[in-house]
């Protein structure tokens, strides 16, 4: 009889939930890519709903791969708020779309939750979906949402900016976070891994594990699709006073020109590649029932990629390069290295620390390896610069082989040092930290974004400790 009202239960559940995506689907199509790549999965506790409501897990929640809730919270939230089901689903769709669960790692997690349900929040509205789907809390809501604009100096309430403003700003934080529920939609459990490492890798419907599957990179060519798609429509109907729409902005103000920067440095190859979403499971699963262990696919597809496997990172880390910014510049690197497709799998990353020397060179294989030099990296130097030694360090590598296709040196810097008379054998960018100094000019043979302090110092992951 139990087991009998639960399939029932999922059975609606299932019906509620197909109706919402299909309904947001047919109002605004360009969506259709990220809508439909979340299975909805219901969890099931032998301990009961009242055990996953002491728990704070009784609710929706996903990881960018499916949507995990009870079957019961869609049933009974549905039947006292339609609308309700409606803003959550848009609003765990948009934690996906701005890679909010893929940065969960390393941070403060009561501020970036917090951060990060302002910024979704504050989207619907700015778009018109939370118009087309109110709540009967939304001028409360909106009055939090202007509070926290105000206390992180940022009308467009992006994520980052407000996690920055939280972290710096204590008493404010805890305010703020007690009024947190009116943003709050959905749980944030499942962004982190068990081991809370956020290297995680997935296993496909076939038994492949591929990198291919992180979501964090699928969810960042979703969100560019989705754009162009929204752009794509625009040209074609205009904009009218009821159409909604969608900017989805950077992962920070001046994130777009460093991934720029690193993408410069990629060479266009060739790679095999399975498309998942096009995949044809049936005839993988009939031969495996007609033959026992010979499944029948498709050949494998090639497509050409633009891609680094030799690469140098330089890290000035003088007196005014040291501590929370070379951190911070080192985990804002991993982020788009893992959130991006642009490095191999087996990478060949040389990681110098230097100041008027090469005092110490890191040889990276792996975004694993990475991430944890990332999480303990011990700084060396606090002397003066020159740039001179990488670059003769880097040339000296280079003839002695240890580079097959050395795509260039990137130099975190300062800005105070000597450059290089001659260009060098290899494309060369420097990231420059902002400060009381002037930005120099650099030769003609390299290239330059210039990055906050603010903003580089707090994407240290050694300030804030994790909750859990």
């Amino acid at each position: 009889m139990e087991k009998d009202r639960e399939q029932r239960e999922e059975k609606l559940a299932s019906e509620i939930l197909a109706f919402v995506r299909d309904s947001i689907a047919a109002q605004h199509p360009f969506l259709d890519r990220a809508l439909f790549r979340m299975p909805v999965v219901f969890r099931k506790d032998t301990r009961g709903d009242a055990a996953l409501q002491r728990e704070n897990t009784f609710g929706p929640a996903t990881e960018g791969r499916q949507i995990v809730l009870p079957a019961a919270w869609a049933v009974e939230t549905f039947s006292r708020s339609e609308n309700l089901v409606f803003r959550t689903y848009l609003h765990m769709l948009f934690h996906c779309l701005y890679l909010h669960p893929f940065q969960y790692s390393m941070l403060d997690l009561h501020a970036w939750d917090l951060a990060s349900d302002s910024a979704v929040e504050r989207s619907l509205f700015a778009n018109g979906l939370a118009q087309e789907w109110p709540l009967d809390c939304d001028e409360e809501e909106k009055a939090l949402l202007g509070r926290i604009a105000s206390v992180a100096e940022d009308e467009e309430i992006q994520a980052e900016k407000v996690y920055h403003a939280l972290v710096q700003n204590g008493p404010r934080m805890k305010q703020l976070l007690d009024e947190g529920a009116l943003v709050r939609r959905d749980l944030h459990y499942l962004w982190l891994s068990e081991d809370k490492n956020v290297r995680i890798r997935y296993t496909n419907k076939a038994g492949m594990q591929s990198e291919d599957l992180d979501p964090g990179k699928q969810w960042n060519e979703v969100r560019s699709r989705v754009a162009m798609l929204q752009e794509a429509t625009e040209s074609r109907h205009g904009k009218g006073s009821g159409d909604a729409q969608f900017h989805l902005r950077n992962l920070y103000p001046d994130d777009r020109q460093y991934r720029d920067l690193i993408d410069r440095f990629a060479k266009v190859t060739e790679e095999v590649h399975v498309n998942m979403d096009e995949f044809d499971y049936i005839y993988y699963t009939y031969g495996m029932s007609l033959y026992g262990n010979v499944p029948l696919v498709e050949p494998l597809e090639y497509r050409e990629a633009r891609k680094i496997r030799d690469f140098c990172i330089a890290i000035d880390t003088s007196g005014s390069c040291q501590g929370s910014v070379v951190r911070g510049f080192l985990h804002r690197t991993y982020s788009i290295i893992r959130n991006s497709d642009v490095f191999f799998r087996h990478m060949n990353l040389h990681i110098l620390q230097c100041d008027c020397a090469v005092l110490s060179d890191r040889k990276i294989t792996s975004l694993e390896e990475l991430d944890d030099y990332c999480r303990d990296i011990p700084i060396k130097g606090a002397g003066g610069t020159d740039f001179r030694p990488v670059f003769d360090y880097v040339e000296n590598m280079k003839r002695a082989g240890e580079f097959t296709d050395l795509r260039g040196l990137l130099y975190f810097t300062d800005g105070i040092g000597t450059f290089p008379e001659k260009a060098p054998s290899f494309q060369t960018g420097f990231v420059f930290l902002k400060g009381k100094q002037k930005i120099p000019e650099i030769p003609a043979w390299a290239s330059r974004i210039v990055l906050e302090r603010g903003t580089v110092e707090q994407d240290d992951p050694g300030q804030h400790g994790t909750a859990t």
